[in-house]
């Protein structure tokens, strides 16, 4: 069966290809070997049913091959700095040759030259480390948040002012004065601190109703959404109304758009 794959060059690594009816399926252990990645068995387990099969090679035996979707998932799960140039190159050079041809050729002047591969290399591990470093800085924030958020994945308003480095009257002033919460004096009491309509529909807040102590009345209580969250850090630094961020931190909270 060796006569019905066609090896692609990946640097200094092998890829072969097998069509089932028009569509690739690629040998997991090539794919594992560029990625770096030890064990092609525990890999095929992870994937479903329908991503993996096996391929006979005549008196080498069966090998693990996994089809297109599979490729993606793998390529994803690999911490490899290979992962991001094998996709591309997969995607960009591979694919196409097989589809526009509906068979396995691929002229040499396609495979990938050892340059090519460093460069790609070199870009891939300095993205790569890159993230761990944004990764280290934003590990604590991150759980910082987890700890403060609610089951139903909102903030309390004090919550939200400890994240933002705010306090909580100086946090409600703020948005009272610009008029993103309402105040008892434009609105009635039973508005108080409720936000306008148009930042709920924005998905910044969400009022939770509960029944008041009483038993006879109900209360409304205003959340911050992590999407408000992150829209408040940003218009609030923009104004100048929080403190500057520590100096090996990001200056904001992730962008949201307004």
């Amino acid at each position: 069966m060796n006569d019905t794959l066609q090896t692609f060059k990946f640097g200094l690594f092998d890829l072969r290809v097998h069509l089932i009816d028009q569509q690739p399926w690629f040998l997991l252990g090539d794919v594992c070997r560029a990625l770096s990645l030890s064990n092609p068995s525990m890999v095929a387990q992870r994937l479903q049913a329908h991503q993996r099969s096996k391929l006979s090679l005549g008196r080498q035996g069966d090998a693990l091959i996994i089809n297109e979707s599979a490729l993606y998932r793998v390529v994803m799960r690999s911490d490899s700095p290979h992962a991001e140039p094998f996709q591309v190159w997969v995607t960009e050079e591979v694919l196409p040759s097989i589809r526009q041809t509906g068979a396995y050729t691929l002229p040499a002047a396609q495979e990938i030259d050892p340059l090519t591969f460093a460069e790609r290399y070199v870009e891939a591990e300095r993205a790569r480390r890159a993230l761990m470093e944004e990764n280290a800085v934003l590990a604590p924030q991150a759980q910082q948040f987890q700890t403060l958020m609610s089951a139903d994945g909102t903030y309390s308003l004090d919550a939200a002012a400890k994240i933002l480095g705010s306090g909580e009257k100086r946090l409600f002033t703020v948005l009272r004065d610009r008029q993103i919460l309402m105040d008892r004096h434009r609105s009635g009491t039973e508005n108080h601190n409720i936000p306008y309509q148009q930042y709920l529909d924005r998905g910044y807040f969400v009022v939770k109703t509960n029944a008041a102590p009483d038993g006879k009345h109900l209360s409304r209580t205003t959340r911050v959404t992590p999407k408000g969250l992150a829209w408040l850090d940003r218009q609030m630094r923009a104004q100048r109304l929080l403190p500057p961020p520590p100096p090996t931190g990001p200056a904001a909270l992730p962008g949201v758009d307004a």
